[in-house]
C-alpha cells in the first residue's frame, strides 16, 4: 500500500519462526528475529473497524492460522508453508472479506493493505508507530521503505484561538497550552488544521462572543505544532471583515503553511490544494 497511511515512524526487523512445529503446546512456540536486509515488505493482521481487539501476540497469530481461525492471502502462502509449517493455510479473497465482522482476522502483506481494514499491534509493536521493532517482515522482490514510500499525516477538527483561549494564551507561555497534545504533531509530515480565526493585534478577547478574532502573536500555536496545511472553510474566518481574513492569508502564506477552501479572490478560493507525497501518489 502506498501513499497516507495513518500514523508514523522507521524502518525494520525480520521474524522467521523455523521452529514452529505443530506437535508444540502455544506456549513453547519460539520466534527467531533475523536481521533485514532491505528486501522486505511488512505483513499485517487486520480486523475491520468494528473489531475490539487491538493487539495480538505472534503465538496468537501462528495458531490462529493454524487451526483456521485466522485466514490469510494467497500471496503470502508459501511464507506460511515455509516459516511456521502450516501445510493447508486457510486462503481468503478479499473479494468477499466481510468488513462488517467483528472477529475475523486475516493476515495479509502491505500491497494488500487498504483503508477497508484497521491493522492490530503484534506483541504491542505498531507498525506505523515504529517500524524498526515491528517483528513481522517477508521477503520480497518490491522491497516496501517505510521512509520513502509513506507520508504521515495528522488530520485535526477545528481551531478557535480566541475569547478564553486568547485570554489564556495572553497570561501563559504557548508552549504551556500545547503541552499536552505536542506529542501527537512531533512527527507526521503533514499536519492539518482547520483554523476559523483571523488575525487584529488591536482585539480584546474579553468579552468577545461569536464574533472572533485573534492576536498574530498567539498564531504561533499553528507554527509550534508545525501545521502545514490550513483550511479556511470555518465560518468565523471574515467575522469581521476582509482586512484580518488577509492578514492571516499573508502570515500563511510567510510561514510557508499551504491553504485551501478560502483565499484572497474567489478563483484562489475554488482552487483544490494539489500535493505530491513520498511515493509520487498525487492527492487533492
Amino acid at each position: 500500500m502506498k501513499g497516507i497511511i495513518l500514523y508514523f515512524a522507521l524502518s525494520i526487523l525480520i521474524l522467521q519462526c523455523q521452529s514452529c512445529k505443530s506437535e508444540k503446546p502455544k506456549e513453547q512456540i519460539q520466534i527467531e528475529s533475523i536481521s533485514t536486509i532491505n528486501d522486505s515488505i511488512p505483513l499485517f493482521i487486520v480486523g475491520t473497524y468494528l473489531h475490539d481487539q487491538t493487539s495480538i501476540s505472534m503465538n496468537e497469530i501462528i495458531q490462529g492460522v493454524r487451526s483456521g481461525k485466522i485466514t490469510i492471502t494467497s500471496d503470502i502462502r508459501d511464507f506460511v508453508k515455509s516459516n511456521w509449517n502450516i501445510d493447508q493455510p486457510r486462503i481468503q479473497s478479499l473479494k468477499v472479506w466481510n468488513d462488517r465482522s467483528r472477529n475475523n482476522l486475516i493476515l495479509l502483506s502491505i500491497d494488500s493493505l487498504s483503508n477497508r481494514f484497521l491493522p492490530l499491534a503484534i506483541d504491542s509493536m505498531d507498525y506505523f508507530m515504529n517500524p524498526k521493532t515491528y517483528p513481522l517482515y517477508v521477503k520480497s522482490v518490491h522491497p516496501f521503505s517505510f521512509e520513502k514510500h509513506v507520508t504521515t499525516y495528522v488530520h485535526t477538527g477545528v481551531t478557535a484561538l480566541t475569547r478564553s483561549t486568547g485570554l489564556y494564551l495572553d497570561r501563559n507561555p504557548i508552549e504551556k497550552y500545547i503541552k499536552y497534545v505536542k506529542p501527537y504533531f512531533e512527527k507526521p509530515d503533514l499536519v492539518h488544521i482547520s483554523n476559523e480565526v483571523s488575525i487584529d493585534d488591536t482585539c480584546s478577547y474579553a468579552g468577545m462572543r461569536l464574533s472572533f478574532l485573534t492576536k498574530t502573536k498567539h498564531f504561533n500555536v499553528l507554527k509550534a505544532l508545525r501545521a502545514n496545511i490550513i483550511e479556511l472553510t470555518g465560518n468565523h474566518n471574515l467575522d469581521r471583515g476582509i482586512s484580518p481574513y488577509l492578514k492571516a492569508l499573508n502570515w500563511y502564506t510567510k510561514e510557508n503553511m499551504r491553504y485551501f477552501g478560502g483565499g484572497a479572490n474567489n478563483q484562489e478560493a475554488q482552487a483544490p490544494l494539489i500535493l505530491t507525497l513520498k511515493d509520487s501518489t498525487r492527492i487533492a
